[in-house]
This record gives C-alpha cells, structure tokens and sequence, in this order.
C-alpha cells in the first residue's frame, strides 16, 4: 500500500458484495490506516438497506443513459429508484462542509 501517493489495492470481501444505487443511502472512504469506513448519507429506516454507488461523483451527476453506459463493464443495468423514475429529480452537489458527495433525498 502506499498511500502516501494514493496508490493503493485492497480487497474488502463483505463490502464488495454491497448494492449499488445511482442515488445512494451509504457512502464508502478508507481510513490512513486502510480500513474501509462506511458511513450513513442520510437518516435511515430500520432494516432499509444500505447502497453504495459503484460510480465515482462525476459519473453520478450524468443522465441515466450515460450512468448505465458506464456500468456495462459490472455487468448488470441499474434499475434503482432514480433510473426506474420517469424524470431524474436527483441532481448531485458537493458538500462543501465535509468535502462528501451527496444527493437530495428527492424520490421519497
């Protein structure tokens, strides 16, 4: 690992089997240490499940078309609650407090 350089490789064998939503519940950050952290985007219910996005925050703010094309190389199409939805409502927005990507909680 370096990551003094942000060159790193790791494996995290529960996480990689985590779901993916273009409108995420969870986000994931690697501590200096090289422990996966993953944290709450917003409120949750009991037993609602925590996504992460496999897309990078660019890659979240591009229409639906554009985001499925990008996950082809995952081998499956989205079909979540904001690429499901007639119109994109979500629109992405760097907080600038924390420095975290985030998205409104607009389809519900």
């Amino acid at each position: 690992f370096h990551f003094d350089t942000g060159e790193a490789l790791g494996i995290y064998g529960l996480a990689s089997m985590m779901s993916h939503s273009c409108c995420p519940t969870g986000g994931v950050n690697i501590g200096e240490d090289g422990t996966l952290i993953l944290h709450a985007l917003r409120d949750l219910k009991a037993g609602e499940e925590i996504t992460v996005s496999y897309l990078r925050g660019d890659e979240l703010r591009q229409c639906v078309e554009a985001r499925r094309h990008i996950l082809k190389h995952w081998l499956f199409t989205c079909q979540c609650e904001r690429c499901e939805a007639s119109v994109d409502l979500c629109r992405g927005f760097c907080c600038s407090d924390s420095g975290v990507e985030a998205f409104a909680s607009c389809l519900g």
